[in-house]
């Protein structure tokens, strides 16, 4: 028996490629502090990458190197999840931290496969199982967080008194999160799973004396079967199911009332399947499906039953009355992607050729 071994260094500077990206890998998620938002939260540890708002916009997002939040997109395993709505929404998937394997952040000269954006792509790969069993247990929680807006009025308007004072929910909230995962055979050397829980739960103080506190649930069931039929072939099949509810959710918003009160619900759906073929020392073959539908509703709270109306006063505007709105919004996307990668040694030097077709 032989064994034969290789050691090289990394170039300084890759000269075949000029893509500027940064990977966050499993060792890193696990021991830095975060808020365990894998999109909007890590690529703010990546090189240009800025946070936009919410003080500069009513959507909170983030920058690559100067660009504009609408020129980000946003995807899983390597197919794209972002809002039908626009990039300045985010992605539609809300991604368990406990299920990811890495996170990478891609701007300027980013390969092929990461089509129709000018400014970053945020890449979450999840994790598999392997041959040995493994899971892990986590609990975060955040406790009487400090409230920071808070709004004192001169005089007498609408239901807050003269000195009174208005505050958000948002910023004076408490609650927890708990994960678990489990990975390992189905089959060995052929056939592995791994799956995932989060639940979490987190309620703000009220905006006035004697209001009903906003409250927040999210919970989220993650599956992944992986294959390996052959030493050149691959495959991944994986689900994603959340739900998340917001009762008194209009107190998360310190412009509104404290009579304006609605409920949020929704859920989400993802299914993603992929294949990936070695065909020869030189040619990657691989084919990827996505798809999800989201349904999100926003139901007024009959408190006063009277029909709410905008008063342009203060410094922005509060409505008393009942929530006017209803907000049923449904989203669904699917996405096909072929690529193909060929290694040539001999065309204009050393490169790697990548060709592809999404619908």
């Amino acid at each position: 028996e032989e064994t034969l071994v290789v050691t090289a260094e990394a170039p300084v500077v890759d000269t075949r490629s000029s893509t500027i990206d940064t990977t966050f890998r499993q060792e890193f998620l696990d021991l830095v502090p975060t808020t365990r938002d894998v999109f909007n939260d890590l690529p703010l540890g990546a090189a240009g990458i800025v946070g936009v708002g919410p003080n500069l916009g009513w959507i909170w997002g983030f920058s690559a190197h100067g660009g504009a939040t609408t020129d980000n997109v946003f995807l899983i395993d390597g197919v794209d999840t972002t809002d039908p709505r626009g990039s300045y929404a985010g992605s539609r998937i809300l991604v368990s931290y406990d299920v990811v394997e890495e996170v990478k952040v891609l701007s300027l000269g980013a390969s092929p496969e990461y089509p129709s954006f000018s400014g970053g792509a945020i890449d979450v790969r999840t994790k598999s199982g392997g041959n040995t069993f493994h899971g892990e247990v986590a609990y975060t929680s955040v406790e009487d967080v400090a409230d920071n807006r808070e709004s004192s009025f001169g005089a007498d308007w609408l239901w807050t008194g003269e000195g009174e004072v208005s505050r958000s929910g948002l910023h004076g909230q408490s609650g927890w999160t708990a994960s678990a995962t489990v990975g390992g055979p189905i089959k060995r050397d052929l056939l592995w799973f791994h799956a995932g829980v989060q639940t979490g739960r987190a309620v703000g103080h009220p905006v006035l004396p004697g209001a009903d506190p906003p409250e927040w649930q999210d919970d989220r069931y993650d599956v992944k079967l992986t294959a390996e039929p052959g030493h050149s072939h691959r495959a991944w099949l994986s689900w994603h199911h959340s739900e998340n509810e917001a009762p008194n959710g209009g107190q998360w918003q310190v412009n509104l009332d404290p009579t304006m009160l609605f409920d949020s619900f929704g859920s989400t759906d993802r299914w993603s399947a992929q294949y990936q073929w070695v065909a020869t020392d030189r040619d990657i073959l691989s084919f990827k499906v996505l798809g999800f539908v989201t349904d999100d509703n926003t139901l007024p709270q009959p408190v006063t039953w009277k029909p709410g109306y905008v008063s342009r006063q203060w410094d922005g505007f509060m409505v008393e009355g009942d929530y006017p709105f209803v907000d049923l919004w449904e989203a669904e996307r699917r996405t096909v992607q072929a690529d193909l990668s060929h290694f040539a040694d001999d065309f204009l030097g050393s490169h790697e050729l990548k060709f592809g077709v999404q619908y």
